[in-house]
C-alpha cells in the first residue's frame, strides 16, 4: 500500500470518526442548544474545541513555509497561547456571567444584551458572516489542496468528499457536534504536534540549526534550486519587518480575544467556576499546537542546511515535504493532524456562519419562529452556506486567497470595539458601537472588493485590516464618550452586575 493510499485511509477515518462523534452529540433540546451549546460542556473539551478551531491549516502548513522563508517573526504568533488565557480572565467571566442571566446561543445575542439594540445586532452579524465565510472558503481549499498534492485531484472533488461529511455532521448535530468533534481533532493535533516537537530535538534541535546555517548559509541542489539562510531568521523576528512582526503581533494577541472560536466557548462552558481551569488548559493546548507549527519550518531548514533534503522548489509544501521525509507512519500522522485543523476550523466557521444569518439576521427584521423551525432553518443555512464555500474554493481561487486574508482580520474590526472595549468599559453605548459596527462593515466589504481592480500598498506595509481595527475602535470609544446619556444607555441592573465581574 503506497504512502498515499495510507494518508486518504487515515483522513478519511478522521472524517469518520467526526462524523460519528458529532451525531452521537447533537443537542436539538432547544434552538439555542442546537445554534449555541450555551453551558453545555466541561473544560477540557471547550479547551481542545477552542485550539482545534483557531489553530486551522494556518498554523500546521502555513507556519512551516513562512519560517523557511523568513525565519523567526512568527514565534510572536506562538505567544497567542498567552492570549487565550488573559482573554479568559479579563472579558471571560463577563462573557459568561451575561450568559448566566441571558439567553445567549450567539455571538448577536451577547451583543444585544449588552448594547440593548437590533442595529447593532445585525451590523455585527453581518461582519461575523462575512468573516466566517471568507476562513470558511479558505480552509476548504486549503484541505483540498492536500489531495491535489498527493493524486492530482481536482478542487471540487476533493472538497466535495472531504467537507462533504463535515456539512452532514453540523447540519445534524449542530454546534455541539462541532464542538465534539473538533475536541477530537484538537487531541490529535496536541498528540502528533509533541511527537513532531521530540523529532526537531531528536535531529540536534536548536544547536544542529544553528550550526548549519552558520557552516552551510547557502544550498543548491544538482536542478540548481537554491535556498539562502542567515543568522538573523533565528533571530525573534527574522527578516521581516518590523511593520509585519508588529502586525503578526497584534493579530496574535489582541485578534485571538477577539476571535468568534474564543468568544462562543465562554458561554458554551458548563459551569462559569470552570474559567480558571479553561484559560490554563486552553493556553497549555495552544502553546504545543503553535510551537508545532513552527518547529515544522524549524526542522525543514535543520534538514536542508545539514543536507538532508534538497531546498524546497515551493515554500508552502514545507509541511508535506517534511511529511514525506520522516516516513509513511509519521507523514500520516503529520498530514492527518493538519486535515484535523482544516476540518475543526472549518466546522466551526461553519456552524457560526450560519448561525449569525439564520437567528440572527433574522430575529433583527422580526422573523420570529418556533424551537423547532428554528432548528430547521439554521439547518438549511448550514447546507447553503457550506456548499456555497465548496463551490467558491473550487472555481475562483483568487478570491479564495483575498478571502484567506481577510477572515481572521475581519472579526478584530468588529469584535475589538464591540466586545473587548464594551466589556471593559460600561459607557461604551449603542450609538458608538453601532457606528463602529457600520464601518467595520463598510470597511471590509471596501478591503474585499477594491484589491481586486486596484494595487494598493499602505503605509508601512501594514495590512488594511490593522488600519480598519485602529478606526473602529477609536470611532466607538470616541462616539460612545461623546454620546452616552445614564438615563438612556445605562445597561439593565443584571448586566451591569455582570460587567463588574
Amino acid at each position: 500500500m503506497n504512502n498515499g493510499v495510507m494518508v486518504l485511509i487515515a483522513v478519511f477515518g478522521l472524517l469518520v470518526v467526526s462524523f460519528i462523534i458529532g451525531v452521537k452529540s447533537k443537542n436539538t433540546d432547544s434552538a439555542a442548544s442546537f445554534i449555541g451549546s450555551s453551558k453545555s460542556f466541561g473544560s477540557i473539551a471547550v479547551a481542545l474545541s477552542g485550539t482545534a478551531a483557531v489553530a486551522s491549516g494556518w498554523m500546521i502548513v502555513g507556519f512551516p513555509s513562512l519560517i523557511y522563508t523568513s525565519g523567526n517573526f512568527m514565534t510572536t504568533v506562538a505567544l497567542m497561547a498567552g492570549a487565550f488565557t488573559l482573554s479568559y480572565i479579563f472579558i471571560g467571566k463577563k462573557i459568561r456571567a451575561i450568559a448566566e442571566v441571558k439567553e445567549v446561543a450567539t455571538l448577536g445575542d451577547l451583543i444585544e444584551a449588552r448594547y440593548k439594540s437590533k442595529k447593532v445586532k445585525m451590523l455585527s452579524a453581518l461582519v461575523l458572516f462575512i468573516g466566517c465565510f471568507a476562513y470558511l472558503a479558505a480552509q476548504i481549499a486549503a484541505g483540498a489542496s492536500l489531495f491535489t498534492y498527493l493524486f492530482g485531484w481536482g478542487t471540487f472533488k476533493a472538497a466535495v468528499l472531504m467537507f462533504g461529511v463535515v456539512i452532514v455532521y453540523v447540519v445534524v448535530g449542530g454546534e455541539s457536534a462541532g464542538i465534539m468533534s473538533q475536541a477530537f481533532q484538537g487531541a490529535i493535533m496536541v498528540i502528533v504536534g509533541a511527537v513532531a516537537i521530540g523529532i526537531f530535538f531528536a535531529n540536534g534541535g536548536f544547536g544542529a540549526l544553528t550550526e548549519g546555517i552558520i557552516n552551510n548559509p547557502v544550498v543548491t541542489d544538482s536542478s540548481g534550486i537554491t535556498a539562502q539562510f542567515k543568522p538573523i531568521q533565528l533571530s525573534a523576528f527574522g527578516t521581516a519587518s518590523p511593520a509585519a512582526s508588529s502586525a503578526y503581533f497584534t493579530l496574535a494577541w489582541i485578534g485571538t480575544a477577539c476571535q468568534p472560536a474564543i468568544i462562543t466557548r465562554m458561554f458554551a462552558l458548563r459551569t462559569p467556576r470552570d474559567l480558571p481551569k479553561l484559560a490554563i488548559q486552553t493556553g497549555f493546548t495552544q502553546a504545543i499546537v503553535s510551537f508545532f507549527g513552527i518547529t515544522l519550518g524549524w526542522l525543514v531548514i535543520l534538514l536542508v542546511v545539514t543536507g538532508k533534503l534538497p531546498p524546497l522548489e515551493n515554500a508552502s509544501q514545507a509541511t508535506w515535504v517534511v511529511g514525506h521525509y520522516l516516513g509513511s507512519v509519521m507523514q500520516v500522522f503529520l498530514y492527518t493532524a493538519a486535515s484535523a485543523a482544516i476540518i475543526s476550523s472549518a466546522s466551526m466557521y461553519l456552524s457560526i456562519g450560519a448561525s449569525a444569518i439564520s437567528r440572527d439576521v433574522l430575529d433583527c427584521i422580526g422573523i420570529k419562529m418556533s424551537d423547532k423551525k428554528q432548528i430547521r432553518v439554521a439547518r438549511i443555512a448550514i447546507v447553503i452556506v457550506g456548499v456555497g464555500s465548496i463551490l467558491l474554493a473550487s472555481f475562483s481561487a483568487e478570491t479564495v486567497a483575498l478571502l484567506g486574508a481577510l477572515g481572521w482580520a475581519t472579526f478584530m474590526t468588529i469584535f475589538i470595539p464591540l466586545v473587548l472595549v464594551g466589556m471593559i468599559w460600561k459607557k461604551a453605548n449603542s450609538k458608538g458601537m453601532g457606528a463602529a459596527a457600520f464601518i467595520a462593515l463598510i470597511g471590509n466589504i471596501i478591503g474585499m472588493v477594491l484589491p481586486a481592480f486596484v494595487k494598493i500598498s499602505w503605509p508601512h506595509g501594514l495590512p488594511w485590516s490593522i488600519y480598519l481595527m485602529a478606526i473602529t475602535t477609536s470611532v466607538g470609544i470616541i462616539v460612545s464618550y461623546l454620546t452616552y446619556d445614564d438615563n438612556k444607555d445605562c445597561p439593565e441592573n443584571s448586566i451591569i452586575e455582570a460587567l463588574r465581574i
